[in-house]
């Protein structure tokens, strides 16, 4: 039984991880600071949203630095083999028999450049057809590419319900409209 020292008993935390949670905190508040030049009727939903956010960014932030926090604020713990220096795949035990065969087919550079292009999508949507229309066409497109056709339909409804009477009609936003029907 070796004795090990820290580093090997405890997985290095990524340093990306740390940057991104302290980004985040700081452009939530900025965020904030801008918003509060907004007139009095435009500033109290950017500071609710603001505010939410930046408290669940913070705590992030947080759970970077307390140990029993991480896994509830970035996931399972970094495994040896994905950080820099870890121990090589050829060296790391085989999967076991209960390991789902997909436990392998994970690639961050391909999900995060998944995920940037659903945030695009997100964003062209709301240029082109504006909010109202762009949020449930966005969750139509989600949702049929990742989930069952009925539940994209229920979705893109309840998502043009809540943006209709919520914002339009309870809390009479402006919302953008888009260049088509502008």
């Amino acid at each position: 039984m070796s004795n090990g020292t820290l580093s090997e008993r405890r997985p290095r935390r990524p340093y990306g991880e740390l940057a991104v949670d302290v980004i985040l905190v700081a452009g939530i508040a900025v965020y904030l600071i801008v918003a509060q030049r907004y007139p009095k009727d435009g500033r109290e939903i950017p500071t609710v949203v603001g505010t939410v956010a930046l408290v669940a960014a913070v705590i992030q932030l947080i759970g970077w630095f307390v140990r029993p926090m991480w896994s509830f604020t970035h996931g399972d713990p970094p495994r040896r083999t994905d950080i820099a220096g870890g121990v090589p795949e050829s060296a790391a035990p085989p999967l076991s028999e209960e390991q789902p065969a997909d436990a392998t087919d994970f690639h961050p550079h391909r999900d995060t450049l998944l995920i940037m292009g659903w945030a695009a999508l997100f964003l062209a949507l709301i240029l082109v057809v504006g909010y109202v229309y762009g949020v449930p066409l966005f969750f139509l497109a989600y949702f049929l590419a990742r989930r069952q056709w009925r539940l994209a339909i229920a979705s893109a409804i309840v998502m043009f319900g809540l943006t209709e009477w919520v914002f339009i009609q309870l809390l009479t936003v402006p919302l953008p409209a888009g260049v088509i029907f502008r």
